[in-house]
This record gives structure tokens, C-alpha cells and sequence, in this order.
């Protein structure tokens, strides 16, 4: 890379660690960072790991990416994320902070709720979506939470509950607008993306009481999805 060239800071947010680097035009890679993600399993079918810590993490490696970046005088001009896609999260708008540990993609502890939908819903969701109802559902595991869980309970009511995978919590919380989004790339992974229509298949969302209210925007890969907040990453 040539100093004064523009790049691209890349997120990867995986499972078991986050990565950032720069990548120019001609796909050289620098800089790249790495912080490992711890993930539990307190109790057989369930796979949990701490959003708080996700961005925590990711913060810690932009940070040091940036630094080297600007040292050798590459402009950033634009920031790409790729993650975990399904992995999803619930967390309170007001205080920023995540409400319960994040459902993993690798979770099934819903897997014999699901189980008992299959046949009424497989052929159509296989239509619409592209999918079958599966092992896991983030819906069925956010109406869950808002029926059992008293903090996700208040924070509903009370119109701060936010909901999304890791694409929407990490856009949210490094964009200046704060908006709540997500792309098809990730929808379809949650199981509810009607594919012909770029839209939410909502008959099923409705049937495993998810509110709708709570459903990410769904935009573009390719759209504008904010302005990075510059008191975070000093760009």
C-alpha cells in the first residue's frame, strides 16, 4: 500500500473472535487485529456469548487498526462488517447496553417447540424464505424473552427494547444516526426474509409472537448505513 491511499477498514465479527485490518483496492490486506470471543454453554442446547463484550472487542481492535492505518498516512473512506450472521441480540436503547446474553447461530434450545411446527410450516417457509422452521429461531427466542424476562419485559414496554443480529447491534452502536438495521445477507440467515419481495415473511414471525415493531429496517448491502461515531473510533 502507498501512503495516501484509500482503504477500507474490515470488520470480521466470528464466533470465536473479532478481527479488523485495512484492505485497498487491489485486495492487499494490513494491519490485521484479533481478539478472541469467549462463548458458553451453561446447559445442553444453549450457546450464549456477551454482546457488551463483542463490542467491546471490536472497538479494541478498530482502534489499533486505525492507529497503524493513519501512522502510514491510509485514508479511511469506508468501513465493510462481515459476521455471524443469525447470532442476535436484545439490548435497551436507552442505556446501550445488551439486557440478556446474545443467542449464538449454534443455539437449539428451541429445537422441540420448533420441532412441533415443522409440518405446518415447512413447506411455506421453504417457499417464501428459502429455509425450514430448523433448530433455532432468534424471534422465537426474543418473544420468549419479552414474555419471561422482567428487564426485556419493562424495556419493551417502555419503547426502548431493541432487537437485531450482530450486524444491526455493531451498526447501531458505531453509527452516529443509531439506527436499528439489516441487510438480506443476515435476514435470510434469521429465517424470516421472503426472498422474491425484500421484505419480512410476517405470517411467521406472527405465529412465534414476535412483534413486528421490534423488526430491524431492512436495507441494501450496498447502502449508505451511517456515519461512524468519530468519539468512538476517531474517524
Amino acid at each position: 500500500m502507498k501512503h495516501g491511499q484509500n482503504v477500507i477498514l474490515a470488520i470480521d465479527e466470528g464466533t470465536s473472535g473479532t478481527r479488523s485490518a485495512v484492505v485497498s483496492a487491489d485486495g492487499l490486506v494490513r494491519f490485521l487485529e484479533y481478539h478472541p470471543l469467549r462463548v458458553e454453554s451453561l446447559q445442553h442446547g444453549v450457546t450464549e456469548q456477551n454482546a457488551d463484550d463483542i463490542l467491546k472487542a471490536t472497538l479494541e481492535v478498530c482502534r489499533k487498526t486505525i492507529a497503524q492505518a493513519q501512522q502510514d498516512n491510509l485514508h479511511i473512506v469506508a468501513l465493510s462488517i462481515a459476521t455471524q450472521r443469525s447470532t442476535s441480540v436484545l439490548w435497551d436503547s436507552k442505556t446501550g447496553k445488551s439486557l440478556v446474553p446474545a443467542m449464538v447461530w449454534q443455539d437449539a434450545r428451541y429445537a422441540d417447540i420448533l420441532h412441533t411446527l415443522a409440518d405446518e410450516w415447512d413447506s411455506r417457509l421453504l417457499q417464501h424464505t428459502g429455509r425450514p422452521v430448523g433448530i433455532r429461531s432468534p424471534y422465537l427466542w426474543a418473544a420468549k424473552h419479552i414474555q419471561e424476562t422482567l428487564v426485556v419485559a419493562e424495556a419493551f414496554k417502555a419503547n426502548r427494547l431493541k432487537f437485531g443480529t450482530i450486524d444491526s447491534w455493531l451498526l447501531w452502536n458505531l453509527s452516529q444516526e443509531g439506527h436499528c438495521v439489516t441487510t438480506p445477507t443476515n435476514a435470510t440467515s434469521a429465517g424470516a426474509y421472503s426472498l422474491r419481495e425484500h421484505r419480512y415473511y410476517t405470517p411467521w414471525l406472527e405465529a412465534l409472537s414476535f412483534p413486528l415493531s421490534l423488526l430491524p429496517e431492512l436495507k441494501d448491502d450496498l447502502d449508505d448505513l451511517g456515519t461512524t461515531r468519530q468519539d468512538l473510533l476517531g474517524i
